[in-house]
């Protein structure tokens, strides 16, 4: 890549950077971000993935989450303990669709062109999104998005969500003290003791009680983010 390129993709990441910082809401301004700093990142994590014998399955019979996510007729008919029920009720409470994550991904700015098969694992890395809101119990308060991006980084090893996750635990030190950098912090280390999630079954975990995947992928209660959060309420 040359040195012009990496230097556009900067200064459109920073862009990004000061306004998802100014409005923690804008999720398009996060993937902006992503997309332009992904690096070699994404090329890693789609060789450690296909290397599992979930991944190669994903990927030689084109399976797209999305598929399974958008379909609420069939995610109201799961268990009410199960991932899948609480996953729907967590986006219609936010009152979010699957589909809203593909368009605050998609830009224009910045777009570096995948195969087929490396675009599969980056919908699904981008698809995922909201369901593990519902597996680590990290609210879309501006807290709770900056604790799943810490978490997000410890599985992705993505530069720019870690450099999102660090600089915005400074914003929101006025709001919350000192304590977020505890909060964000405990989401990193809980999110590297995790499974690697990416590699997971999720079409056939969302069938599964969510406290049997939660202790299965050894993700824990947020008792830090819970906590400060309770604290500043």
């Amino acid at each position: 890549m040359n040195k012009r390129r990496t230097r556009e993709q900067w200064l459109v990441a920073w862009e990004a950077f000061k306004r998802l910082i100014s409005d923690p809401s804008q999720t398009k301004e996060f993937f902006v971000i992503i997309n332009a700093l992904s690096g070699p990142s994404l090329v890693q994590g789609f060789q450690r993935f296909v290397a599992t014998e979930h991944g190669e399955s994903v990927i030689s019979e084109k399976v797209d989450l999305i598929d399974t996510l958008k379909n609420h007729d069939y995610l109201r008919s799961l268990p009410e303990d199960s991932l899948g029920a609480h996953y729907l009720e967590f986006v219609q409470a936010e009152k979010l669709k699957a589909e809203d994550i593909v368009e605050a991904s998609s830009t224009k700015k910045v777009r570096n062109p995948l195969g087929e098969d490396l675009s599969r694992f980056a919908r699904r890395q981008r698809d995922i999104h909201d369901v593990w809101h519902a597996v680590t119990q990290y609210g879309r308060d501006d807290l709770g998005e900056l604790c799943l991006m810490s978490f997000a980084y410890g599985q992705i090893k993505n530069g720019a969500i870690g450099m999102v996750a660090f600089v915005g635990a400074f914003t929101l030190v006025k709001r919350f003290g000192l304590g977020v950098f505890s909060a964000v912090y405990f989401a990193y280390r809980d999110s590297r003791r995790a499974k690697w999630l990416l590699a997971e079954n999720w079409e056939e975990l969302i069938k599964h009680p969510i406290s049997e995947v939660r202790a299965s992928l050894n993700v824990p209660e947020p008792r830090k983010y819970n906590r400060l959060l309770t604290s500043h309420s």
